[in-house]
Formats: structure tokens, sequence, C-alpha cells
């Protein structure tokens, strides 16, 4: 959470997690926000496996797919546009651990992502697919900043409604349905 009452606990080993719309825009100073704004952050680290394919053996028509769970509501069968942004490697902090308060005052740089995807899901959706190769196949210069890298991926989750609603919960790393970011070299 970014904010509201819920900004200061740490989240990271529970089973699902919460991205939604808050209402702090139209929250007063001083006041908290009725529906406070919640993302997720993935993190998938992809040398851990000494088989998987180097960048060499990529090609641009490869499929790369984000796979996630969605809780779903029964009585919530409305329509929500996710964002997902590629985030900058780090290996200073471990998303984890961070609060809503931590992740604000973090540098800039760690936390500004680029934008990868915007899709259109429903809330009775269980099974959630998102097209991200193009988190893969960043510019050059992008790629060349030292910010990328292949070693791992961090995607950020947001719901960018234009008014604020109660949010859509994923299923997290915690549970028996996890993220998977699953790779086609065959496309």
């Amino acid at each position: 959470f970014i904010d509201g009452p819920e900004n200061g606990r740490i989240f990271g080993r529970e089973n699902t997690l919460l991205v939604q719309h808050g209402s702090r825009a139209s929250t007063k100073p001083g006041q908290v926000p009725e529906i406070p704004t919640a993302f997720g952050i993935l993190k998938f680290v992809l040398n851990d496996d000494p088989d998987f394919p180097q960048r060499d053996r990529w090609t641009p028509n490869m499929g790369v797919t984000l796979q996630l769970s969605q809780v779903v509501n029964a009585d919530e069968d409305d329509v929500v546009n996710i964002d997902v942004y590629r985030m900058p490697n780090n290996y200073d902090f471990v998303y984890e651990s961070m609060t809503g308060v931590d992740y604000t005052t973090i540098s800039k740089s760690s936390t500004d992502g680029v934008h990868v995807t915007r899709q259109t899901i429903l809330g009775t959706d269980k099974d959630v697919e998102l097209d991200v190769r193009s988190a893969l196949f960043l510019s050059d210069d992008r790629m060349s900043s030292g910010l990328y890298k292949d070693d791992q991926v961090v995607l950020r989750l947001e719901i960018n409604d234009s008014s604020p609603r109660e949010g859509n919960t994923f299923r997290s790393r915690e549970s028996n349905q996890p993220p998977l970011l699953v790779f086609n070299f065959g496309a």
C-alpha cells in the first residue's frame, strides 16, 4: 500500500497481493484515503537456472507472458485496466520487506519503470495472461544504461482507472498458484 492505514505494514509473505487505484487525489490533506492505492511488485530471477538460454538465443518474435491467478469475486464482473511496468534491476533493497512509506522514500531512478502493457481484465477472470515480451526487448539505450539486465525481471502491476475503486487480488509466490513468467522460444 502506497498510502492509507496499511502503508506502514510489511507485506511480502502473504498468499495474495492486492492491486487497486486509490482515492488519494480526492482526499483532503491530513486525512486517510478511503481507498488506499496498492500495487504489486513481482521479481523473477532468470539466472538461477544454468540451462536458461542466454540473450544471444532470444528472438524478437519469441513470446513472454506473465501468468497470474486472480482470486475471483463472483459478485464483481466489472472491467479494469491493469498496467505493467518493467522496473530497473535493484540489488540494494528487498521489495518483500518494504512498506509503502519505504517505497515512496527510495530514489526515483529505482521506482520509475518502463510501461510494458495495458490490458483489460474482468473481475471474474481466474487466469490472467499478460503479454510482457516488450519488457525483455527494451530500447538499446535503456539496455545499455545498466539499469535493466537479463539476470532479473522486476515488474510493477498497477490499476489506473479514472476513478478510485476496490482492487483485484492475485495469488502471490507464497501461494500454490504463484505468478509465472513464461518464455516461448518457438513463437
